[in-house]
């Protein structure tokens, strides 16, 4: 195989639509949470356990000093289910992922996720089977940021050099700045980085973006 490509998949290669409504950290800002405060528990306290919707939405609320009601609590849980089972595909994704196969690379995916959401994506997509190889925070245990993350991944793929090992990620402080401090490759995408039709011509070396704000850099940024 020619190298080791590693994939974010929240605003990376799926998109919840949310349909209409509140999600679910709207409910919780409406209880009176701090929206900046959600997210670094679901990270590291959710998406490494399983738990079903209610769980977690019970969970949330006590950890914030939330006083729900059942309502609320149906609410929040319902939301959340709603939000992963209207999941998509961001454009150019799945053709991005058979391009790279193509290529003779192995794919893998390193997911912060929750144990129900992985279930509705997994389901709905069939995102697994893109994938040589998956890094569920769920089932590992472990969440990004954490190094571990990219060293369980080099232990499991370890016939490559840092140099041929990549992550591509939306967010480069959970995605990107670990691996790049590892002596990885990595591609910003999303909002801030480049589009997803760009990754392919970077990684084989066909394309150059000097400007390290679009995410894209051979040497690592931290």
């Amino acid at each position: 195989m020619k190298r080791v490509i590693c994939f974010d998949l929240w605003n990376t290669l799926v998109r919840s639509c949310q349909g209409t409504g509140a999600s679910y950290a709207d409910v919780l800002v409406r209880l009176g949470a701090n929206m900046e405060s959600i997210y670094p528990i679901v990270r590291e306290e959710l998406m490494i356990s399983q738990m079903d919707y209610m769980e977690m939405a019970v969970y949330l609320c006590r950890r914030l000093n939330l006083r729900p009601t059942e309502n609320d609590l149906l609410e929040i849980a319902n939301n959340w289910r709603r939000d992963n089972d209207e999941s998509e595909w961001l454009p150019d994704a799945v053709q991005l992922l058979e391009e790279l196969r193509r290529q003779d690379n192995a794919l893998v995916l390193i997911t912060n996720i929750t144990w129900p959401a992985w279930a509705a994506v997994n389901s709905k997509l069939g995102a697994g089977q893109h994938f040589d190889y998956t890094f569920l925070s769920c089932c590992e245990g472990l969440s990004k940021p954490d190094q571990r993350v990219w060293q369980t991944v080099e232990n499991v793929l370890p016939n490559f050099s840092p140099s041929e090992r990549w992550m591509i990620g939306d967010n480069e402080t959970d995605d990107l700045a670990v691996p790049a401090a590892m002596g990885w490759e990595t591609i910003l995408v999303g909002a801030e980085g480049v589009p997803l039709t760009e990754v392919s011509g970077i990684i084989d070396g066909s394309k150059r973006c000097d400007d390290l704000a679009w995410g894209w850099s051979l040497i690592p940024p931290h």
